[in-house]
């Protein structure tokens, strides 16, 4: 809830040019987590109340069907399980990876930054701490609200960076433009669904089948 409340509170992430900037409205899932409840009479749960009042914030305690939620959402804070960040590759959208990270969760972390659908994986406590980057511009912003404006950032184009636009100069090849972690993400959709029409099926137990035997 405290990634939840500062994303509502601090992310502001930029618009194209005529365009209005809006502030994100956040489903925090906190299903399973009985064992450390929020104090009811503390700052955060007053933080919690009033945006829940707003109506830009909505808290459940109970599970959703993924697979229909998640086209619905411009993006996911998940905690890595290959369940949940299946549904965000098949949904085509970009993915934050952080929690505790053990066994698979590190490797799906890692997939998801391989295919650019998103950073590299991060502990939840990392998330509430000042994000470095912006430290070294003397501006305060937590890592989750500085990587979710990011994400939703079209307004400029990321280029790569001038080693590698001096190296590829040298030797004579193109340097294409990075694309944006949603951008990615859509492309990773677009693949797996072009796959799955060539009679590959969705979870890849043909493709291991054929492998295997």
């Amino acid at each position: 809830l405290s990634v939840a409340a500062a994303i509502c509170e601090d992310c502001f992430p930029p618009a194209p040019e005529g365009a209005e900037r809006h502030r994100p409205v956040v489903i925090a899932m906190i299903g399973g987590q009985a064992f450390d409840p929020v104090p009811p009479e503390s700052a955060l749960q007053s933080r919690v109340d009033r945006l829940q009042e707003e109506k830009r914030l909505l808290v459940l305690h109970k599970g959703a069907n993924f697979g229909v939620l998640f086209p619905e959402l411009d993006a996911v804070i998940l905690h890595g399980g290959l369940g949940v960040a299946s549904e965000a590759f098949i949904a085509g959208i970009p993915m934050v990876v952080s929690g505790i990270l053990l066994l698979d969760q590190r490797y799906w972390a890692s997939r998801s930054a391989e295919l650019g659908c998103g950073p590299k994986g991060l502990y939840i406590d990392e998330l509430l701490e000042c994000s470095e980057e912006c430290e070294s511009m003397d501006i305060f912003k937590l890592e989750v609200v500085h990587i979710l404006e990011k994400m939703f950032d079209t307004t400029t184009r990321r280029q790569p960076s001038f080693g590698k636009r001096l190296c590829n100069s040298l030797m004579g090849r193109h340097t294409p433009r990075k694309e944006y972690w949603r951008e990615r993400a859509t492309k990773v959709k677009e693949e797996m669904s072009t796959k799955r029409r060539r009679g590959c099926g969705p979870d890849g137990i043909k493709q291991n089948a054929r492998a295997v035997h």
